[in-house]
């Protein structure tokens, strides 16, 4: 399974995401009931209230099948 992680903008200075990438890697945590999966995508949700948030997901959506943002499968 693919999925996209929309952080919080206000915690980028404090955490770098990097648990995040164990958990989903291991299937453990918040990933316990999906088991491992793959990290297509990892943004903020662009600033209180999450005004980007909706739109960065449907960019991930959209661009899941890609290799990068530039370059397709």
């Amino acid at each position: 399974m693919k999925v996209g992680i929309i952080r919080c903008q206000l915690t980028e200075d404090m955490c770098p995401g990097t648990t995040d990438f164990k958990i989903a890697r291991d299937g453990t945590m918040a990933f316990s009931e999906t088991g491992p999966v793959d990290i297509i995508g990892f943004v903020s949700c662009g600033g209180c209230c999450g005004k980007k948030a909706v739109t960065r997901a449907q960019m991930m959506v959209d661009r899941g099948q890609r290799q990068s943002c530039s370059h397709p499968a």
